[in-house]
């Protein structure tokens, strides 16, 4: 039995002319290609369903196996109904659109496959929807809409989500059914046999729906709600109601202080931070968030030190030496490393950095990438850049693959005020982590604050700020070519109001409007496409020969 495909699209009201197009587009277009990816496409107003129309399309649009829908003439039903399937589903989102007509800038972010009336651009049309249908049969948990990339913990289908939470309920009940027996055991025990004295079955069913919207999935879909909405007040509100609650796991604890960060919200994090430790007290993860949170408030260093020590296995000295522990140093995990070199860096320690750097080499540390990294930075720090060249060298030998050893080297460069050198350590980021926008964005502002830009000849040379425009905006463009979605698109926005470009921010929306998004022909493409085909790990391999 095929499955469905449901098509959303325009019908062509009372215009006989346009009711045939439509249908036109739905017989020769969508219908075959549907078909040939093992689909059948059906359309309501083809459908002989009996019943309430409104509740009969939001039935399909939760259930079809796949959704098509024509954006042609900006319907109002049509992007109501895709509003409808984005909120229901992760993917599984076909959009079409007839090539004459300007595609809305939020959808337009997303695939849209252009059709014709030209006959002979039929077969190309035919394959693209063949291949949109599989990629999203093969990719059910990668979002096509902004929706689900805005929150990606949501369930790949409503229906999902359902059962989830039914699943959840079942639990519960199960749990507190468990829980009722014990009690009945223990008063019949002492002699308490009264079915007044103990919960009955609709007071635990009572009890377990009423805990739903504060536990689980539920309450993080309400703060983010919240967070989109931009209600801190009400957001706080019901995070309290939350953890008094009492459901959150781990896990949900740690999506819940992320929230609180990008809603820049320290206190709120920490004091949740706090609660969750509290709770899980062998949870390293939330520790550590919480002994970074520590770290970044001037009052609060002093706890950050004293957690940090404790979990690293480090004590003062009777010399007041911070020492470590015998055996902490082949012990200590990326994780507590991590956090054990930030709060020394937000603590001004750059004497105790290379102290305990120091240590944990003697010590036997198999860290070494960590302990290079931030001795030369605190060398950088400590103004002492011979041997920040010198632990760099080290570091590079031992891990030159990592992205973020280049750009840490590329603050050197910037210390001894070699802009050229610097760019290109930005630039070897690039290419070892090319899927990262960050690093565009570093390289852009680079660009900006230097003015030094990668020539054709090879060169990297300063040049003026219309060449630097022309050089860094397919760089930022590139942030968004990688990651599609809105808070990439607000940062690339913000970064060329910040520098001067605002009139480029018309450039990307016409490009995206017209579909020939990312067009780089405007501008100076070389220095990015330099960037991304560069054989870092070759050139390493040349210099040692």
């Amino acid at each position: 039995m095929p499955k469905k495909c449901y098509v959303i699209m325009p019908y062509g009201g009372n215009d006989p002319e346009r009711r045939e197009r439509f249908e036109g587009v739905f017989r020769s277009i969508i219908c075959p290609a549907a078909a040939a990816a093992g689909y059948e496409a059906i359309r309501e107003d083809h459908e002989a369903t009996p019943g309430n129309i409104t509740r009969n399309i939001i039935l399909n649009l939760a259930g079809a196996d796949m959704v098509v829908a024509d954006l042609t003439g900006g319907n109002a039903n049509v992007f109501y109904e895709l509003g409808i399937r984005h909120v229901l589903t992760k993917s599984r989102t076909v959009l079409i659109c007839h090539q004459d007509y300007q595609i809305p800038f939020d959808t337009a972010a997303y695939q849209v496959i252009l059709y014709s009336d030209d006959v002979f651009s039929s077969h190309q049309v035919h394959k693209k929807m063949v291949e949109a249908f599989q990629l999203r049969e093969q990719s059910p948990s990668v979002p096509d809409n902004s929706v689900h990339d805005y929150f990606p913990d949501l369930p790949v289908s409503i229906q999902e989500l359902l059962t989830q939470d039914e699943d959840d309920q079942k639990r519960q009940i199960q749990n507190l059914t468990v829980e009722n027996a014990r009690l009945k055991e223990r008063l019949k025990a002492v002699g308490l046999t009264d079915p007044g004295t103990h919960l009955n079955v609709k007071e635990l069913f009572a009890r377990a729906r009423k805990d739903i919207p504060f536990s689980g999935k539920s309450a993080i879909a309400r703060l983010r709600e919240l967070q989109e909405q931009n209600r801190t007040d009400q957001f706080v509100d019901f995070l309290e109601e939350v953890v008094m609650a009492g459901y959150l796991s781990e896990s949900e604890y740690v999506a819940v202080s992320q929230i609180c960060e990008a809603m820049d919200l320290p206190t709120i994090r920490q004091a949740l931070l706090e609660i969750a430790l509290e709770r899980f007290p062998k949870n390293q993860r939330i520790r550590t968030l919480l002994i970074n949170q520590y770290a970044s408030g001037y009052a609060t260093r002093d706890k950050a030190l004293a957690l940090i020590h404790e979990e690293a296995g480090i004590v003062r000295g009777e010399d007041g030496r911070y020492q470590l522990q015998p055996d902490a140093a082949r012990k200590i995990t990326n994780r507590i490393l991590s956090t054990l070199y930030n709060t020394y860096i937000q603590n001004d320690m750059y004497e105790e950095i290379l102290d305990i750097s120091r240590q944990l080499q003697e010590g036997g540390c198999p860290r070494l990438s960590m302990i290079y990294r931030n001795t030369a930075n605190a060398c950088i720090n400590l103004d002492r850049l011979e041997e920040a060249r010198e632990w760099f060298q080290k570091l590079m030998e031992v891990d030159y693959g990592e992205a973020s050893n280049h750009i840490a080297f590329s603050r050197y460069f910037d210390a001894v005020n070699d802009p050229a050198r610097s760019y290109e350590e930005v630039e070897i980021a690039i290419c070892l982590d090319a899927e990262e926008p960050d690093r565009y964005f570093t390289l852009a502002g680079q660009m900006f604050d230097d003015r030094y830009v990668r020539q054709k000849d090879g060169s990297i040379r300063k040049v003026g700020l219309d060449a630097v425009v022309q050089a860094a905006i397919p760089f930022v463009f590139q942030t968004i070519v990688l990651s599609q979605d809105r808070h990439t698109l607000n940062r690339a926005y913000d970064f060329l109001r910040r520098n001067g470009c605002s009139s480029y921010i018309k450039v990307l929306e016409q490009q995206v409007n017209n579909g020939s998004f990312p067009d780089f022909s405007p501008f100076n493409a070389y220095p990015l496409e330099y960037a991304i085909r560069r054989e870092p790990q070759r050139e390493q391999a040349m210099l040692t020969e």
